[in-house]
Formats: C-alpha cells, structure tokens, sequence
C-alpha cells in the first residue's frame, strides 16, 4: 500500500522505501511514476529515499525524467541512498536504468535553468543513462542536471552512458563528491558557462572515455582534486578555467588529448591563480604538454611523474611570472624536459630522469619569469648543495647555490645568458 506524507513521518527519522510508492525494479515496467511519487512524498523537512538493490543488468526502468522536489527556492534534502553488495570482489550499487531519455536522468532545477539550490545527497547509486554518446550520436541526456549545489554530498555514485555526467549551471559550493564513476559520457563533470566552484573536493574519482573532457570547472575559488584516475579523454582529462586555487594530489592520468591539466584564465588581474600539483602521475602518449599552465601566478609541482613518451615537454608554463617550488619531479623516459623551451641556451638543473630533481630544460625568453624569486630544490648532494635561488644578473639570470645546513661549499653560482 502505498504511505502518505503524513505515514511517511510517523516514525521519525524513519527511511521511506521506493517500493511501498509501487516501484517494481523489474526491469521491463515503467517505473518513473511510482519513483516520482516517491520523491514527491517528502516536504520542505526532507529525508531518506532508500532504493533497495536489485539486478544491475535490469535496474530500475525510468523512461522519464525525474524532478526533484522542491519549493521554488530550494530542493528539499533528500539523501536518495541506494545498497551496495559484493558480487565477485566487487561492490555493485543500485542500478537506476534510464531508457529513451533526451533531456536530464534527475532534473534538479525544477526542468528549466529555475535558481533552485540543492544540499541533498546520492550515495551508493549507479544512474546509467541512455546509451554511449561515443557509439550513438543521438545521446544527449545529461544524467544530473542542477543550478546551484550546496554542501552536496556524493559518495558511491556511478554516472555511466551519458552525454554529461554531470552538469552544474551556477555554483557549487562546499561540496564532497567521493568515489565517484563516470564513464562513456562525452564530459565527466562540467562546469557550465560560468559555474562558480568553492571549496569543493572531488577525491576518488574514477572518469574514462570522455569525447570530451574529465573534469571542467569554469570559474571558481578553491577545488581540491585528489587520489583520482582519469583516463581516455579526448579533451583534456582537467581544464580549469578563471579559478583561484588548484589542489591536485596522488591523481593518476593515461592517454590524455591535448592536457591532461590544463589551467588558465583570460581575466588576468581578478584571479591570480595558484596550482599546487603534489605526487601525481601523467603517463600519457602525447604531443603536447602533461601539463599546461597558462597565466597562472603561484606554483608548487613536487613529486610528480611523467612517466610517458611526450616527444614535447611535460610542462609548459606560459603569461606572466609565476612563483613558486618546483622540485622532485621526474622527467619523460624519452628524455624530453619537464619544462617547456624554445631554443638551446641554456642552464640546467640537474637531470630531467633523477626523481631528486627540481627542473631539468631550457628557459626561453618568453618564459624566463618563471623562475624569477623562486626557489628550485635539488640533490646536488655531491657540493653540498641545497638548491638555488633565481635572480636577475645583467641580460640573464643567474642561480645562487643554498648551502645545505650539515655542509659547507664554495661552488659557484650558476649563470644563464640569452
């Protein structure tokens, strides 16, 4: 029988199950009526749709959209929670199926671009989607499609055989999405025109086989991206655009077009942004950059890999000078230099293959304000040294050798001229 509002609530802080709204999980019925009334049967309180698990290669058939409900201003916090079981060493989560979908799989925004804020939650649920974009074109559904999100919370959540993963219109504030799955989509999570993105952490995410690009943030203050695999994307595996702050740690990249990080904004001035890259791996078979930073004021790239034949550099940092650390990170194994350059006059520091390593490459004129006031740490054990600082010396620049603290030298400084 199927509980009322009022039923809902006689037992506080009690789960309401999808099925007692009808849903069948079968399959081959239509569910998204019985669905919709589940949602509708909480107010402006909220609480938990619990959706039980069924078979994931049935689902629960949904041939419509689904509106989360709401009041005009926001959508109720509603925690939709699925189950997840073991089957054969993996965890399966709740499959909701969505069949023939053209526009949205859950429609957060009252089904037009409505200013409505979500702080709900999706936790151990698997949304696949209509079919792969990249075998039918006529897949343009996005599977969550929200304006503004607050304190949202996913955890658990697969978002497979979309357009869009994901897609946030305005902002998305103090957000956790963790151990998230997206794949054949043509974007993985995407930022919208404008989308103001602050204090977000997107950890344990696992995005591969993107037409398009993994992650897309288009305007922003502080994203936190770590322990994360993006693989397979045609676009770049991350592209920010206009933000304040990257965080990227313990990430894990494989074939990536062009980027596998791609930073920068066109509003120099208003965002001086800071990137701070600590023990990722890119391992992609590319022609262009691992990492590409452009107008980007703040640096600190330590203990990363580019472990991959580039045939380029694994870094190119372009605009304005930058400041920052740059130290530990190791070169391609074809040999090709962590940084960017464009012609042969030169210092080096040190070898672009020794993991020990701050900077190995050539700095060209255009780029020579990188390493002006920064510091760049080495092993020169040998001599003593620490690492070296960057200053202007006459036409070119010259690197003061740091002593290290137990020892004593005399080595020279090291000069560059152009």
């Amino acid at each position: 029988m199927a509980l009322t509002k009022a039923k809902n609530r006689m037992i506080d802080g009690a789960a309401v199950n999808v099925k007692d709204f009808g849903v069948t999980g079968d399959g081959v019925t239509d569910d998204t009526v019985a669905f919709q009334a589940a949602l509708d049967s909480f107010d402006s309180y909220g609480g938990t749709l619990f959706v039980p698990h069924n078979d994931n290669s049935v689902g629960y058939r949904i041939e419509g959209t689904l509106i989360w409900p709401n009041n005009g201003t926001i959508c109720y916090p509603i925690d939709l929670v699925g189950e997840q079981v073991t089957n054969q060493f993996q965890l399966i989560c709740t499959c909701i199926r969505f069949i023939g979908v053209t526009n949205t799989g859950f429609d957060l925004r009252n089904g037009d671009d409505s200013n409505l804020r979500f702080n709900g939650s999706f936790r151990n649920i698997y949304i696949r989607g209509p079919g792969d974009p990249a075998v039918d074109v006529s897949v343009t559904a996005i599977g969550i499609h929200a304006y503004d999100m607050k304190q949202t919370v996913m955890e658990n959540v697969q978002l497979i055989h979309w357009y869009s993963g994901m897609v946030v219109a305005n902002s998305v504030l103090y957000a956790k999405f963790e151990n998230v799955d997206i794949a054949n989509v043509h974007h993985g999570f995407n930022g919208g025109t404008y989308c103001l993105v602050n204090g977000v952490t997107f950890n344990k995410w696992r995005v591969t086989d993107c037409a398009g690009t993994g992650i897309w943030i288009n305007g922003g203050g502080n994203v936190n991206i770590t322990d994360c695999i993006i693989e397979h994307c045609d676009a770049s595996g991350i592209v920010c655009k206009n933000i304040v702050s990257l965080y990227l740690t313990g990430c894990y990249f494989e074939d990536m077009t062009p980027n596998g990080v791609y930073v920068y904004t066109d509003q120099q001035g208003y965002y001086n942004t800071s990137v701070t890259a600590l023990g990722n791996n890119f391992n992609a078979e590319t022609t262009n950059p691992s990492m590409k930073l452009d107008t980007v004021l703040n640096v600190a790239l330590i203990g990363n890999k580019f472990t991959a034949t580039n045939g380029t550099s694994a870094i190119d940092i372009v605009g304005p000078q930058p400041h920052g650390i740059i130290t530990g990170n190791e070169g391609p194994r074809d040999g090709s230099p962590i940084m960017a350059s464009e012609d042969a006059a030169s210092v080096t520091f040190g070898d672009a293959l020794n993991p020990h390593v701050g900077f190995s490459g050539s700095f060209p004129d255009n780029q020579q304000g990188l390493i002006k006031g920064s510091l760049y740490l080495n092993d020169d054990a040998d001599k003593g040294i620490f690492g070296w600082t960057v200053t202007e010396s006459g036409a070119g620049l010259a690197a003061t050798p740091i002593p290290a603290t137990t020892c004593n030298t005399s080595a020279a400084s090291k000069t560059v001229t152009t």
